[in-house]
């Protein structure tokens, strides 16, 4: 009996010093990061904000005309007891999109898959991947005109950074591109080099001059196609399609 009490003694001693380490080694990354993130904000004129002691910091700023923000995001997992911790980039773009959609890969591709888009679309890349990534759209012309090779390279190489997950998301002409990562980021020098990847794609996903205007007007021409019906022998127009608006 007393080797058997002893047995549990021993263990939940090495269990709490386990957990008493473990957050030990907690605290100890917060606070670099804290410092780390604060030093970044100050050097490039972010506002840095930490709502409490123990929570992890927040910093935006503007660089080149965008709006660029870094905070920590819980990411809730329903087979767990507890949230995963990520660290999240994320930019606006500055120019109005003439579509709606979404392109995601991991976690949030059960969020896209709640907007209700109207179309799953496969982008033609090598990059794809079928079982990691969606893409789902309100317009497939549009969406299709807008992505092309260089923006899809762009993208989808964010996607592939090492334990991350990203969206690329367009409401009311309005598009929002985030990357979250594992990495607590607790160098200058990461934070600076995700800061430029991000601010790049976001660079190739930004409208050229007249280019909204071209898509729109090429989205006219193959909704004209899509809707031309070909008249009968007898000279009547069948009615039997009825194609939905994009």
């Amino acid at each position: 009996m007393g080797r058997i009490l002893s047995f549990w003694i021993v263990l939940w001693a090495l269990i709490s010093i386990v957990l008493i380490g473990f957050s030990l080694w907690t605290y100890v990354i917060l606070f670099r990061q804290r410092k780390v993130w604060a030093d970044f904000a100050s050097k490039n004129g972010f506002k840095y904000e930490a709502k409490d002691f123990f929570s992890s910091p927040a910093i935006e700023g503007s660089v080149n005309g965008y709006d660029v923000t870094f905070f920590a995001a819980e990411h809730q997992n329903p087979e767990a007891r507890s949230g995963q911790k990520r660290m999240a980039c994320e930019v606006m773009l500055q120019s109005q999109l003439p579509f709606e959609g979404a392109i995601a890969s991991n976690f949030f591709v059960a969020l896209v898959n709640t907007q209700e888009f109207q179309h799953d679309w496969t982008p033609e890349h090598d990059d794809w991947n079928k079982v990691g990534y969606t893409a789902q759209v309100n317009d497939l012309n549009g969406a299709k005109h807008y992505f092309n090779e260089e923006r899809l390279a762009s993208i989808l190489g964010l996607f592939k950074i090492k334990n991350s997950d990203g969206i690329f998301i367009v409401r009311d002409g309005k598009a929002l591109l985030r990357i979250d990562l594992s990495n607590p980021l607790l160098s200058e020098q990461k934070l600076e080099k995700l800061m430029k990847r991000v601010l790049k794609s976001a660079d190739t996903l930004e409208l050229g001059d007249d280019e909204k205007e071209k898509i729109l007007d090429q989205k006219a021409i193959d909704n004209s196609k899509m809707n031309k019906v070909e008249p009968s022998k007898s000279g009547d127009v069948s009615s039997s399609f009825e194609f939905e608006d994009e």
